[in-house]
């Protein structure tokens, strides 16, 4: 081992002080080394205060010198320091000899896990239980491993422990939610607020414009949900229309309406349960027109009349002019095609007969692509049996006489009406004509009514007048009054 001679050392005549210059005691020189100056052993080295500074065992007895060469010999002390360095790290390790060094480790706490880290002292892992190991994050328990495999899962936990197999949690919006990605399409599992989310992300990435969802049970599709808000519960397919399940509940997202189907069974039942009253009400821009209501076992239909359709050719009606059956059945007609996601209906107003396939072109949106496709499609005619064309009554007294005009049904080709029949209504009285409340009316001839010559209900009374006072008047003078419809 080579001697430390780097530097100069200065030396005062009976001190124990030896001062250097330029010197790193600390790394070439130990206690019990000897100093060496001018081929002297000027004596052992007691103690290495510093890099420049050694303390002698005993008082130097030569003269006071500075800038002197010197020399440190290295001596048995070494293999004493290595010694008592051995002795003290066997020391400090024999809580431990018999369980780390053969792999096992204290159970630990989530404060001080068993198996942690100097500079994260409450992260690691610990012993929770018997057959079970936790991974501790900032002293909370993130993952619980059981005999069996994961038993709980952390993600993200501010201050609580994992309740749950999986417990996410973030304090926004991308820290607190699951996301699951196949084929660049992704859906998200949340919370928003107070309210849970299930969001479908599109091929974009986007904010759920183009994605859907669907809920399965047994393997079977149960519940499905489009972007553009169409909501099918048990119709078992998708993409889905009103027009071609057979069964379930559909809520038209675009069409803003609700289909209910059952084969071969009532499809909707409505109870009401502890009294009676009502049990369904009726609103036109948020104000109630009618109700449904039952009381014991008598159903009651308040606030309103019952109307069927018809078609006419008519045009310019007035609301409450009198109209008469005709020799005539209304008739709607269709075409009907089939398509990848199910059988398909339009209306057809052309006059081809039933049975007749004709070419169509259809636009429609393919994954996200708009379209135009052609089908073969076959006319067909809806059945109708009871239904027939009217139009306004044009003889006094008109025993034809089927309903009083309501509205015009669709702004299409058929002049589909709805027809008033029975119930609370009006009726257009001819100008100049006095009625008076609980006057029986019938037909003038002209669209408008006139009141009975008398008191007996005919195959031509109309309707009975509950109010004399007029509800509107049109341009010609005839004018509109309560009534009670006599038609049903």
């Amino acid at each position: 081992m080579s001697w430390y001679k780097s530097g100069t050392i200065a030396l005062e005549s009976g001190s124990v002080t030896v001062t250097g210059s330029g010197t790193r005691f600390n790394s070439g020189v130990n206690s019990g080394d000897v100093l060496w100056v001018d081929g002297i052993a000027v004596g052992e080295i007691a103690t290495v205060v510093s890099n420049t500074e050694l303390e002698l065992a005993n008082g130097y007895a030569g003269i006071t010198a500075s800038g002197v060469s010197y020399s440190v010999q290295p001596t048995v002390g070494v293999a004493v320091t290595l010694k008592e360095a051995v002795l003290a790290v066997l020391s400090s390790i024999s809580g431990v000899k018999e369980t780390i060094f053969k792999g096992v480790f204290p159970s630990g706490s989530t404060t001080a896990p068993g198996i942690g880290f100097e500079e994260d002292p409450d992260t690691g892992f610990m012993r929770s239980g018997t057959n079970q190991m936790t991974g501790v994050a900032g002293g909370k328990r993130s993952i619980i491993f059981g005999a069996n495999g994961f038993e709980r899962i952390g993600i993200g936990l501010p201050s609580s422990e994992a309740l749950a197999a999986l417990h996410i949690s973030g304090d926004d919006v991308a820290s607190g939610r699951l996301r699951v990605t196949r084929d660049g399409v992704s859906a998200i599992f949340g919370v928003t607020g107070n309210n849970a989310v299930i969001d479908a992300l599109g091929t974009d990435g986007g904010d759920g414009t183009d994605g859907g969802m669907l809920l399965y049970t047994g393997g079977r599709l149960t519940v499905s949900v489009t972007a553009a808000g169409d909501l099918g519960i048990g119709t078992q397919s998708s993409p889905y229309s009103k027009s071609n399940h057979t069964g379930g509940v559909f809520y038209d997202g675009v069409g803003k309406s609700l289909n209910i189907a059952r084969q071969n069974a009532t499809p909707v039942w409505i109870n009401r349960t502890g009294n009676d009253g009502g049990i369904i009400g009726l609103q036109s821009a948020g104000t109630t027109q009618g109700t449904i209501s039952v009381s014991g076992s008598t159903v009651s239909y308040n606030g309103g009349h019952l109307s069927r359709w018809a078609q006419t050719s008519d045009s310019g009606i007035l609301r409450g002019s009198i109209l008469s059956s005709l020799d005539e059945m209304s008739r709607w007609r269709f075409l009907s095609y089939e398509t990848p996601t199910g059988p398909q209906r339009i209306e057809y107003f052309g006059d081809a007969d039933d049975g007749t396939e004709i070419d169509i072109s259809v636009v429609e949106t393919v994954d996200d692509v708009v379209v135009l496709n052609t089908y073969t499609a076959s006319v067909g005619t809806e059945d109708n049996e009871q239904l027939t064309r009217v139009a306004m009554s044009e003889v006094a007294g008109d025993k034809a006489v089927t309903g009083v005009f309501e509205r015009i049904d669709d702004s299409d080709e058929y002049g589909d009406v709805v027809v008033a029949m029975s119930g609370d209504f009006i009726i257009r009285i001819q100008a100049g004509a006095t009625v008076a409340r609980g006057d029986l009316i019938e037909s003038a001839g002209d669209g408008t009514g006139r009141a009975q010559a008398d008191d007996l209900v005919r195959s031509s009374t109309v309707a009975k007048v509950t109010s004399a006072i007029p509800c509107s008047t049109y341009a010609d003078g005839s004018y509109t009054v309560p009534c009670l419809l006599m038609l049903g």
